[in-house]
């Protein structure tokens, strides 16, 4: 599911045309400077099961962080993802999702690697997927 969540973000042009690559789960690679990137976690999820096992849908939420230089950029980059994302339904590779719906936003701000300051939006989206076989 990972690597299918991050496969449909970075097939959309105006998602990539803001970041580049700079899509990760988790954090960034070590020494990463250039704003703005994404960073993805996975914060919570349940696992249906039934009297004949697990199902083969699974629930899960993925919190999405933007850091950006500025509120504006930030914005401009969690606009792209929750155009990208928000209502999707359908297959990325080997997995199916079902209606990724966002469940909350809030913007942030910390400090960089770099000691300057950097502004921040943030997400969780919750959505059903299944491995297609």
């Amino acid at each position: 599911m990972m690597e299918a969540f991050l496969g449909l973000l970075l097939a959309t042009p105006d998602l990539t045309a803001l970041v580049d690559n700079r899509i990760a789960w988790r954090v960034q690679p070590l020494g990463q400077t250039v704003r703005p990137y994404v960073n993805l976690q996975v914060v919570g999820g349940l696992r249906g099961y039934s009297l004949d096992g697990p199902r083969r849908w699974k629930t899960v939420r993925v919190q999405v962080d933007v850091w950006a230089s500025g509120g504006v950029e930030a914005k401009a980059v969690w606009e792209a993802i929750e155009d990208c994302l928000s209502g999707f339904s359908g297959e990325v590779s080997d997995v199916e999702f079902s209606m990724i719906r966002l469940e909350g936003e809030r913007s942030r701000s910390d400090r960089g690697e770099d000691g300057m300051p950097v502004a921040g939006y943030s997400g969780d989206f919750s959505f059903r997927w299944r491995t297609v076989a």
